[in-house]
């Protein structure tokens, strides 16, 4: 689990928020391409400060069974927020179960955080991907900008 960067100490000790992981299993279909977002609850922003994406591996969901590692730049996805242009993570080496920095600020309508999620194999792909985040008062949004 990363810790809170050290930068980001001074605004928790400020303000106080909820520390927040969340954590999603995903199945990826063969040939998929798609969208997933990520909802904030109403009244509330989120600074992601972190991401781990677990090691992809083979799925049949016909027997419910998770197999082999499956380590490609077939797989992968899109990612932008407020802060980033939309750029391509593919589930290399490099990156699977490390801790990518991030620093992005969700909610409200203006600052959205989605990933294009992709499959170019003939496999079903099962994979968890954790986000580690500080959740705020919606009412403190132009403090955290601010900061």
């Amino acid at each position: 689990m990363p810790m809170v960067p050290e930068i980001l100490l001074p605004l928790v000790f400020k303000l106080n928020p909820t520390h927040r992981r969340d954590t999603a299993t995903i199945i990826l279909p063969p040939n998929y391409y798609g969208e997933v977002a990520l909802s904030v609850p109403k009244g509330k922003v989120v600074l992601n400060y972190g991401l781990k994406i677990g090691k992809p591996r083979i799925y049949n969901p016909d027997l419910n069974d998770v197999g082999d590692v499956l380590i490609s730049d077939e797989i992968g996805f899109y990612r932008k927020s407020t802060f980033d242009k939309l750029h391509d993570i593919p589930l290399v080496e490099s990156v699977v179960d490390e801790d990518l920095g991030d620093f992005s600020l969700i909610g409200e309508d203006q600052y959205e955080y989605s990933f294009i999620v992709y499959n170019r194999t003939s496999y079903f792909v099962i994979l968890s991907v954790t986000m580690h985040m500080l959740e705020f008062p919606v009412e403190l949004i132009e403090d955290i900008k601010r900061y």
